[in-house]
């Protein structure tokens, strides 16, 4: 009798379903009331043009809205104006895209942060977990019948982010 330690592993390549687009328009001006309203301007001309193209205005976050006025080395005072949004939504290229031209097209002062995400991610990991116990099983009753004996059961298994390791409980003979 005995005990075995196997790693299973299980791979799988997956495409992301979900982009996340944050969209932060900016403005520095003289003073703070022109550096806000240029903001306020962009940022509500967008979200109409992205409405009146399908977006789904419920799932659009405001994530900022900022204003800071700051001193530059000539004694002149600045103020810098923020406002981000954020939109989730399925991953789709072509609308990904469209966001992009749209700041280019209506000469928004925007920057534009992706995140790409998989909308059924602990379905996945389940799934990737339950294959790793499969393979390692399936290495582990691999060695004890090169030797003769046979797999009675799981002992302790220890999930690791990368890799699941079980060890078997001790094997009897076949």
């Amino acid at each position: 009798m005995g005990k075995l330690m196997i790693t299973g592993k299980a791979e799988r390549e997956v495409c992301y379903d979900v982009v996340e687009l944050t969209v932060t328009f900016y403005n520095d001006d003289k003073n703070s009331s022109d550096a806000i309203d240029t903001v306020i301007r962009q940022s509500e001309n967008f979200l109409s043009i992205i409405t009146s193209k399908g977006a789904d205005i419920s799932k659009i976050r405001m994530d900022e809205d900022s204003l800071e006025r700051s001193s530059r080395y000539d004694d002149k005072r600045r103020s810098s104006a923020r406002r981000s949004f954020t939109l989730r939504t399925a991953f789709d290229m072509k609308f990904i895209n469209s966001i992009s031209q749209i700041i280019r097209n209506e000469n928004f002062n925007a920057e534009i942060d992706y995140d790409y995400l998989l909308s059924n991610k602990e379905e996945i990991h389940k799934e990737l977990l339950k294959e790793a116990l499969d393979d390692s099983r399936k290495k582990a009753e691999m060695i004890a019948e090169t030797v003769g004996e046979k797999i009675t059961g799981i002992d302790e298994m220890k999930h690791e982010s990368i890799a699941t390791n079980i060890k078997y409980r001790e094997f009897e003979r076949g």
